[in-house]
């Protein structure tokens, strides 16, 4: 993901590479590891799919190609076909509910409306993690998912109550979410929040980090 921004960007410097096309390997490795059903395995391809590691893949597939890298032909097509099952299915824990909020998120942005995955994964982390979610990066997907759908109330009436990692404070175990990825991921999304709000973001680390 970082020799993609990086390539985009020349201002921040070159990839060196032998390669006059430094992604095509990246591309290709993924295209190995690609099962039938749209997913990807960790190492290699397995029926077993890494389910967030897919995830990250679509997501650095829609960041390529939005940056025009010639990515393989149908391989966005068929993890975005994963994406919309994926998200469509029971969350048995709150980095569960986390990880289809990214995929709904991720269809979204490509103009793919899912409203019922949508409806239900909101529904699901309402029920099953009435407190947790809130605070949640699962909530800042969902937030920037109904901002993208122009549903600017639901999406106004869940971002408020999204923390940055020093407020949250509190972490479990988890391999993919940390304080690192939270803000992040946050920060990322907040275009699409916001709507053009940069300004909490500021206010709020400027609290956080005062002037000496």
């Amino acid at each position: 993901m970082s020799a993609l921004l990086v390539a985009s960007r020349p201002e921040f410097g070159v990839v060196r590479s032998r390669d006059p096309q430094p992604l095509a390997n990246t591309f290709s490795i993924l295209q190995s590891r690609e099962n039938d059903q749209g997913g990807f395995g960790l190492w290699s391809s397995s029926p077993d799919t890494a389910e967030f590691p897919t995830v990250y893949v679509a997501h650095f597939l829609l960041e390529a190609r939005e940056r025009g890298q010639k990515i393989p032909s149908e391989m966005l097509a068929t993890v975005n076909d994963w994406l919309t099952r994926f998200a469509s299915t029971p969350a048995s824990t709150l980095a569960d509910g986390r990880l289809r909020a990214y995929a709904v998120y991720l269809l979204a942005r490509q103009g793919i409306k899912p409203n019922t995955a949508l409806s239900n994964v909101e529904q699901e982390l309402s029920r099953r993690y009435t407190q947790a979610w809130p605070t949640d990066l699962a909530a800042a997907y969902l937030a920037a998912t109904y901002r993208l759908m122009q549903r600017n109330d639901e999406a106004d009436r869940i971002v408020r109550n999204v923390p940055w990692a020093q407020q949250k404070g509190e972490w479990g175990e988890e391999i993919y979410y940390d304080a690192v990825v939270h803000d992040a991921q946050l920060l990322y999304c907040w275009p699409a929040i916001s709507r053009h709000d940069w300004e909490r973001p500021r206010r709020q680390r400027s609290k956080q980090c005062p002037a000496p």
